[in-house]
């Protein structure tokens, strides 16, 4: 994945006119990402049962008591949530000011 990364962030910097042997990725985990898409759930306002749903989480709100008795999936809640994700996502593509985000393809 990480040299699937530097592919597309060198052809980016081509594309830009850039030097395409300065490009780098900051060092990541795959942890990093469930942080980036809970936080970013809850700057949307999903509720945070769901987004532990999401992450398959069994803590935070839905501990004790009502993580053990409630059993109920969230599957709708879930879908919507990541729904919202996906389109804030596919909001940021073309977004000029983003320089934190490596745009990713389809291998073909």
């Amino acid at each position: 994945l990480d040299a699937a990364m530097i592919e597309i962030a060198r052809e980016d910097a081509r594309k830009a006119g850039e030097d395409p042997d300065a490009v780098s990725v900051a060092p990541w985990r795959w942890h990093d990402i469930r942080r980036t898409v809970a936080t970013g759930m809850a700057a949307k306002r999903i509720a945070p049962h769901v987004v532990e749903a999401v992450l398959n989480h069994a803590s935070g709100v839905l501990s004790g008591v009502a993580g053990v008795y409630n059993r109920y999936s969230y599957f709708d809640e879930k879908k919507a949530a990541l729904a919202a994700w996906a389109d804030h996502i596919a909001g940021l593509e073309g977004r000029e000011t983003v320089t934190n985000v490596i745009k990713m393809r389809a291998k073909t």
